[in-house]
């Protein structure tokens, strides 16, 4: 049972990193794509682009070290019968979740405008658009 938990801890952790790195690939792609600002809408979506980075990143960052620091000491996170004291574990996980669908859901909805208006211009923005809403699934 001690190296399940183990293993269920370093799982937390990891997720934070993994999930983190995945985000910041996306949304640094959509910063590269709207690099050049000729529109009110493009500028408002690199905005929009430049914000979510910061929040991911201070967001992710932070799950991470709770992960890590959720007991004290760190070694009762994987054996439960050391005194110590923990964080209400719960709580954590739902807000943990909660913020991983948000965020998720600004970082697929935040370049469907600009994309739809560079559609008219280039056809496979319509391609594009299709990889982006594969999130949704």
């Amino acid at each position: 049972m001690h190296s399940m938990q183990c293993l269920l801890w370093l799982n937390q952790v990891f997720f934070k990193l993994t999930t983190l790195s995945a985000k910041i690939s996306i949304l640094l792609i959509y910063y590269h794509l709207f690099k050049r600002a000729n529109s009110k809408l493009i500028r408002a979506t690199r905005m929009m682009t430049s914000g979510l980075i910061v929040l991911v990143v201070g967001y992710y960052l932070a799950a991470f070290l709770v992960s890590i620091f959720q007991c004290t000491p760190v070694s009762k996170s994987w054996s439960r019968k050391q005194p110590g004291t923990c964080i209400d574990l719960d709580r954590f996980r739902y807000y943990t979740a909660a913020m991983n669908i948000i965020t998720s859901v600004f970082i697929i909805a935040t370049p469907l405008p600009a994309l739809s208006q560079m559609r008219q211009s280039r056809p496979e923005v319509t391609e594009l658009m299709g990889l982006v809403l594969l999130g949704l699934v």
